[in-house]
C-alpha cells in the first residue's frame, strides 16, 4: 500500500487548488455588478430564439460564446453569487492547467507556489470575480497552453484538437486573445 507524505505531487496540487478556490470564492458578492458586468448579465438573459441577444451583442463590439454560455448558465440561476461562480469555474480551470503546465517543466512544489500566488494576487482575483468575460478567455488560453505543452510532448491529434478548439475558444471570447494565440 503506498503511502502519502507532505511533499507528494498531489497532496500540494490539492492544497494549491484550494488556496486558488478560497481566494476567489472569498467575499466573492462584495459588490454589486458594475458598468460592463451589469451589461453581460442583462445580455445573457436575452433571447436566443427571436434574436434579441443576437443585436445586443453586435452593439457591444464583444465576442458572442461569453454570452451564449452565460445564457444557459443563467437558467438555472439568476443570483450575483452564481453569475460570478461561473468565473471561479474558469479561474479554477485555469488554475489546474498553470499547475499542471508548470509541473511538467518545473517542480510540483514551483507549480503550487505559482498557483498559490495566483490565489494572493489581487489583480486575479478581481478579474476572477468581477471581470465576467475575461475569466473565460484566460481559461481557453490556460487550456490553449497546457496543450501546447503536451503536442510538444507527444504529438497526438487529440492533443492538436483540444489546443485549436482552446483557441478558437479565447477568440470568441474576447478577441485580445488573438495577440497571445496567433504566435502559438
Amino acid at each position: 500500500m503506498e503511502t502519502r507524505r507532505f511533499g507528494d505531487d498531489s497532496l500540494l496540487f490539492y492544497i494549491a487548488v484550494a488556496f486558488l478556490l478560497f481566494m476567489m470564492v472569498f467575499n466573492l458578492t462584495h459588490s454589486s455588478p458594475w458598468g460592463d458586468e451589469w451589461v453581460e448579465y442583462t445580455i445573457s438573459q436575452k433571447s436566443i430564439r427571436n434574436g434579441d441577444m443576437y443585436r445586443a451583442i453586435i452593439n457591444t463590439f464583444q465576442p458572442p460564446l461569453y454570452n451564449f454560455l452565460m445564457h444557459f448558465w443563467l437558467k438555472i440561476g439568476k443570483s450575483v453569487l452564481w453569475f460570478r461562480m461561473f468565473n471561479v469555474l474558469c479561474g479554477a480551470v485555469s488554475g489546474i492547467c498553470i499547475y499542471k503546465s508548470l509541473k511538467n517543466m518545473t517542480t510540483p512544489l514551483l507549480a503550487a507556489g505559482v498557483v498559490c500566488s495566483m490565489g494572493a494576487t489581487y489583480r486575479w482575483i478581481y478579474c476572477i470575480q468581477e471581470c465576467s468575460e475575461y475569466a473565460l478567455m484566460l481559461m481557453f488560453l490556460c487550456i490553449s497552453l497546457y496543450y501546447y505543452i503536451k503536442i510538444n510532448e507527444r504529438n497526438r491529434t487529440l492533443d492538436e484538437i483540444i489546443f485549436i478548439l482552446a483557441c478558437v475558444g479565447g477568440m470568441y471570447s474576447q478577441y485580445g486573445a488573438f495577440f497571445i494565440v496567433f504566435p502559438l
